[in-house]
């Protein structure tokens, strides 16, 4: 493979004037110095697209694309219809990075395949940095599939200590552009990672975790959506039943797995139903109803749950109205406490 090769790193911007220097700052300070950097600033309403133009007549690394609100998808895809570098990487504007990430990741590149490093979690009062108890660990593709299921497990099951950074994020990655020369990334969904994750590792080669954490999520109340309900939060259920999908056409033996994502992704939606007022929530009494669908249709999958999740589908099922009663008034708890903790 050749070396100091151009790597094309996107940044969707959309209102994140307070974090977004210090994310430019961060890649225009990086020791691998031959990058593209394609600012997408997608509807910005507040002085974000100024911040971009103003770094862009500064550095002409920096390319700038002003386009009309359409959603991170739709700002990624701008991105990587304009790039040019032979590997292509994603920086959320409110978020930052090491200034060796990209070296880091560039001098383990895989040809036609994916390298991931590790993500920390920043709030106003620490970072928690992230880590996983093995050194450099390489996967063929069927591999990777797996690893990157049962990590969505742990993620679930609040295990911290991992064996690898295969996760659903495209931020801590360094893609291989061959990859992206059929997919992108479906316009109009939250969880969008999540739908084509599985065709990315599925298509490359070979895929690289690497133990260092050097991308660094900025945790604010703008990003921290766990406990909070939109009409999008149904797309996290989406997401999962897509990839059963995408699954049982690529490696059916991952599909118990699979399913087993799907009731994860149920039980999180719940809880976040439980969120708003019964009043609100009766707008969407079918997706409810399709919700206890799901669950009953997975029956198979029940016995891989932790206990508290089979306890809480199960509640759900037999009696919605309680179970959201009860987690309405934890979620008041919750929030509370995680004003004190995030600006």
């Amino acid at each position: 493979m050749k070396d100091n090769e151009l790597l094309s790193v996107i940044v969707p911007v959309y209102n994140v004037e307070k974090y977004l220097k210090k994310c430019i700052e961060s890649l225009l300070n990086q020791t691998y110095k031959n990058l593209e950097i394609i600012l997408v600033d997608d509807g910005s309403t507040d002085s974000s697209g100024e911040i971009c133009d103003e770094y862009a007549a500064m550095d002409n690394r920096i390319k700038v694309i002003h386009k009309e609100n359409g959603g991170l998808s739709s700002a990624r895809n701008a991105g990587i219809d304009i790039s040019t570098g032979n590997y292509i990487g994603f920086v959320d504007g409110d978020d930052y990075i090491a200034e060796d990430m990209y070296e880091y990741l560039y001098k383990n590149r895989v040809y036609e395949g994916i390298v991931a490093c590790g993500i920390s979690d920043v709030n106003k009062f620490s970072i928690q940095k992230g880590f996983c108890d093995i050194d450099i660990k390489s996967f063929n593709n069927i591999k990777a599939l797996e690893a990157y299921i049962d990590l969505q497990i742990q993620v679930y099951n609040y295990r911290k200590k991992t064996k690898h950074n295969l996760t659903s994020s495209f931020c801590n990655k360094l893609f291989d552009r061959n990859l992206w020369k059929d997919i992108r990334f479906p316009v109009g969904y939250i969880n969008e990672d999540n739908m084509i994750i599985i065709k990315l590792f599925m298509s490359a080669n070979s895929v690289k975790s690497l133990p260092e954490a050097k991308y660094y999520y900025v945790q604010h109340l703008g990003s921290i959506t766990q406990q909070k309900f939109n009409k999008n939060s149904f797309d996290l259920i989406k997401s999962r039943i897509v990839q059963e999908e995408q699954i049982k056409e690529y490696y059916a033996d991952l599909l118990m797995k699979c399913k087993v994502l799907t009731l994860l992704a149920c039980d999180n939606t719940c809880v976040k139903l439980s969120s708003i007022t019964e009043k609100e929530r009766k707008k969407y009494n079918d997706e409810i109803a399709s919700i206890k669908k799901i669950i009953a249709d997975r029956e198979d999958a029940f016995h891989f749950l932790n206990f508290k999740s089979k306890l809480k589908l199960t509640w759900f099922n037999y009696s919605s109205r309680t179970f959201f009663f009860i987690f309405y008034i934890r979620l008041k708890i919750i929030k509370f406490y995680k004003k004190t903790f995030y600006n």
